[in-house]
């Protein structure tokens, strides 16, 4: 059983390489390369860190923090969870800046 999962995954490494070789691609990829893109993604829609560690088999949660790199952009729209009463540009802001500028525009009384 052991040696024909080895075999499996010998050409699944193969048949990757080969992809890439067939497409030109001009930077290598790693097979594990898809794992990092796997966590990431499931992060960026809307998965849940613990589900994720538990889905790569990691025993540490910082482990899985390694692996789910989240995008600039991703981040930027994050912050619009909680908008402070400004609208944002899809581009990460000063949250200090930010709150100024919503305390300002406040009308009280």
């Amino acid at each position: 059983m052991t040696y024909f999962f080895i075999d499996f995954l010998k050409d699944v490494y193969r048949t990757f390489t080969k992809a890439q070789q067939l497409a030109k691609l001009e930077r290598h990829f790693r097979f594990h390369d898809l794992r990092h893109t796997f966590a990431s993604h499931f992060m960026m829609n809307g998965g849940n860190i613990y589900d994720l560690q538990k889905i790569l088999g990691h025993t540490q949660i910082e482990m899985t923090m390694r692996y789910a790199h989240l995008s600039p952009d991703h981040l930027a729209e994050a912050i619009n969870v909680v908008s402070l009463g400004i609208e944002t540009t899809g581009e990460v802001v000063d949250l200090w800046q930010a709150r100024k500028k919503s305390r300002e525009s406040v009308v009280c009384c």
